[in-house]
């Protein structure tokens, strides 16, 4: 049983039951940009004296979290035990998916796991929930996510699907690689196969963009020979899913690839890096990381993969953390930086940035820090680390640093066109708070302002909102949502005029697990 559904049963055993038997009872959104939008899959709404919709609790969230349409999006008890993802295109249309996982209470063989989506539309609202993969049983659906072309709408969704592990207690699973296309002209294509049945370790890896003409690359970990190695497949509309090819050579036995990311040029070409680790690296021995990557030329394929950001004897690369670029040909990885303090038992922890610029990644000491080091002895991890580019370079950082005594801290920070960090950032530390393991998020749009949110922990859960406005800096934090149940995972896609849409599970005692949604309207 997965961590939401434990985490459930332990707020309201006798609800479940009811909870998940409920099919019928649904709250939709009234429309973004003035529309109003009706519930398509035959669902009530409830509106409050003022019009809004009644969202779990039974409270509306304040006005100055700049957030409007306060849903739930999906079918009661269909909420998901994966985060949902969400993409949005430059019109305001947005498109949602997330796995649902029916207990073994009512699927006597096993959970049941179904991808399911919605899209919404702007000035009519949420559209109808589609089933896209499953139902399955006895299987996972795993790492779905999905990716969009702005300009088109046009987007694609992958997955893995893990089956049977290859030999008990080896955590490698026989695992299949899946997608769907859709064009909002004629809805879902069918599925397609990006490779079946490979062996992949049960936390593999999987990154994925598409471009302006709707190309697709994926990259992804895969477990072989006693190592993890990374593969990759591109698609285009007329040929579909090239023969996934392996992208790196470093026959790092014991070792390996994770934590991939790849992002497209404007020209078309792709970018891919991981996180690779060797053993008796650098003079001191023991386990070094590294950062590798691979470019894609269009009409040349994959080159040689090589390191974009090396270890050294008192450096501890913790993995890159984000990638994004810029309509200038310009990109921008985020990594985990823990440099020794010499003389000192400990490191000191942090966040840095390496720019691509003029087709090349800079030498290691064009590296620079984004945000305040942290010293400690026991440093755990830097968490998260997303970052977001727009079309002009500026962009934003966002991370959870944790010193090893409990405190985590929720961090964002801006740079400029030029890639230099603007030393104003936020930094969020409320008393008695705590960020639960749901890492923040971030969008930016074509003006440079941002919207950040993430989840904290007090008596219960809450997600919260913060946002930077070009020529003013950062606002104090405000409550995105302040329901009486649990709110977790929000992942947020921004469109270049500011528009965006959240996406989070919602714990409800009479609905069960829910995906819950907020549409924000910038006005432009």
């Amino acid at each position: 049983m997965n961590h939401h559904t434990l985490k459930f049963f332990e707020k309201n055993r006798i609800g479940l039951l009811g909870a998940l038997l409920a099919t019928a009872l649904l709250f939709v959104a009234c429309g973004g940009g003035g529309g109003g939008g009706g519930d398509v899959t035959g669902g009530s709404t409830s509106v409050d004296s003022n019009g809004n919709p009644i969202v779990p609790g039974g409270t509306t969230p304040p006005v100055n979290a700049g957030l409007l349409d306060p849903a739930i999006i999906s079918r009661a008890g269909e909420g998901g035990n994966y985060p949902p993802m969400v993409a949005i295109d430059n019109a305001g249309n947005a498109l949602t998916v997330w796995v649902v996982q029916k207990s073994s209470i009512l699927s006597p063989t096993g959970e049941s796991e179904e991808l399911l989506a919605r899209r919404y539309v702007a000035g009519s609202g949420w559209q109808a929930i589609e089933s896209i993969a499953g139902p399955t049983t006895g299987q996972n659906l795993k790492s779905a996510t999905i990716s969009m072309d702005k300009v088109t709408g046009k987007a694609i969704v992958v997955w893995f699907l893990q089956g049977t592990e290859n030999a008990p207690g080896t955590n490698v699973f026989a695992s299949n690689l899946s997608s769907r296309a859709y064009d909002p002209a004629s809805g879902w294509a069918a599925p397609l196969a990006i490779e079946t049945n490979k062996p992949l370790l049960a936390d593999a890896n999987i990154a994925f963009a598409i471009d302006a003409n709707g190309n697709a690359m994926a990259v992804w970990s895969r477990y072989e020979s006693l190592q993890t190695t990374i593969y990759a497949s591109r698609y285009t509309a007329a040929g579909g899913w090239s023969a996934p090819v392996r992208i790196e050579n470093e026959n790092t036995v014991g070792g390996g690839g994770g934590g991939v990311l790849v992002t497209f040029l404007p020209n078309g070409n792709a970018l891919a890096v991981w996180n690779s680790s060797r053993s008796g690296g650098g003079t001191g021995g023991g386990v070094r990381s590294a950062i590798w990557g691979n470019q894609y030329t269009v009409g040349s394929g994959w080159g040689t993969n090589a390191p974009v950001m090396r270890h050294t004897d008192n450096l501890l690369l913790g993995g890159a953390r984000g990638l994004a670029t810029d309509q200038n040909g310009n990109a921008l990885l985020t990594f985990q930086h823990q440099l020794l303090i010499p003389g000192q038992a400990g490191y000191e922890l942090n966040l840095w940035s390496k720019r691509y610029s003029g087709g090349a990644w800079g030498s290691d000491s064009t590296a620079v820090p984004v945000g305040v080091p942290l010293s400690c002895i026991n440093c755990p991890s830097v968490y998260g680390g997303s970052v977001q580019m727009n079309a002009q370079g500026a962009a934003v950082a966002t991370w959870q640093l944790n010193n090893g005594n409990g405190d985590s801290l929720v961090w964002a920070a801006r740079s400029r066109s030029d890639g230099t960090w603007e030393p104003q950032q936020l930094n969020v530390n409320l008393p008695g708070f705590r960020p639960s393991n749901e890492f923040a998020q971030a969008g930016i749009d074509d003006q440079g302002n941002v919207n950040v949110l993430w989840a904290y922990t007090n008596t219960g859960t809450n997600i919260y909102s913060a946002r930077y406005t070009a020529g003013s800096g950062w606002a104090a934090p405000v409550l995105a949502e302040d329901y009486s149940s649990d709110a977790e995972r929000p992942h947020i896609a921004m469109n270049a005029r500011g528009n965006a849409m959240t996406v989070w599970m919602q714990f409800d005692n009479s609905l069960g697990t829910v995906i819950a949604s907020r549409y924000t309207s910038s006005g432009r």
